[in-house]
């Protein structure tokens, strides 16, 4: 153990000599001793042997920062810093905290999919949304794209020359009207069905199925929006 002042007195010969070689010796055990050294400097070591920790001076000159244990690498061997004193200082004086920070918005194959979202336009989120309820299914991706489609189960009759009306309720909702494409699925008949949107809000869509023959014919509807859900 051996500190200094690190101030050379005025003399000559071997107090001079020997009092160089005492910096010295505080050089080469990093100021190693049971209370602090005196007097400090910014980024001044100090091996404190009675916490068995290795510290450094602040850059202001106002307390010692601890950074690890006597007799331990940085890193435990678990590879982690769990065993430093003082966990947060150390990660904010490695620029583990922003880092953390970063990877915790980072995408990976575990939230690629997930939970859209987004505050002020930018994309908070998953990259992709698939949902699906009684009224169809949707995919909403990070951009604010979605797709909402829907095939009804039965199968609808419409006399000749008639026309019949319906309405779907979007799986999800939108920010603004989407583009509404209505379709007359089915036998061979539905191809003489003209399945018509005639109207949509941000929650639903109306249409019209227009028999344009002279028989009755039958359908099932289905359909697909495209719009915005933000």
């Amino acid at each position: 153990m051996s500190q200094h002042d690190y101030v050379i007195s005025n003399a000559v010969g071997a107090p001079v000599r020997a009092d160089i070689n005492s910096v010295l010796d505080a050089i080469k055990t990093n100021n190693s001793g049971t209370t602090a050294p005196s007097p400090t400097s910014p980024y001044m070591w100090w091996a404190d042997t009675n916490a068995e920790f290795m510290k450094q001076r602040n850059a202001a000159n106002t307390a010692w920062i601890s950074l690890y244990p006597f007799g331990s690498p940085l890193l435990s061997s678990g590879n982690n810093l769990s065993d430093l004193e003082d966990l947060p200082e150390a990660k904010t004086n490695l620029g583990i905290t922003d880092i953390e920070t970063e990877l915790a918005q980072a995408y990976n194959p575990d939230n690629i999919v997930g939970t859209v979202s987004q505050t002020g336009g930018d994309p908070t989120g998953a990259i992709i949304e698939r949902g699906t309820n009684a009224n169809g299914d949707y995919i909403r991706f990070a951009d604010g794209t979605q797709v909402c489609w829907y095939q009804v189960a039965t199968t609808n009759s419409v006399a000749a020359n008639d026309s019949e009306a319906g309405s779907w309720t979007f799986p999800a909702e939108f920010i603004a009207i989407p583009v509404v494409s209505p379709k007359a699925g089915g036998a061979l008949g539905s191809r003489l069905i003209n399945l018509v949107e005639t109207g949509a809000t941000t929650s639903t869509a109306n249409w019209v199925a227009q028999n344009l023959s002279a028989s009755s014919q039958s359908y099932s509807a289905r359909y697909v929006a495209h719009g915005r859900w933000y």
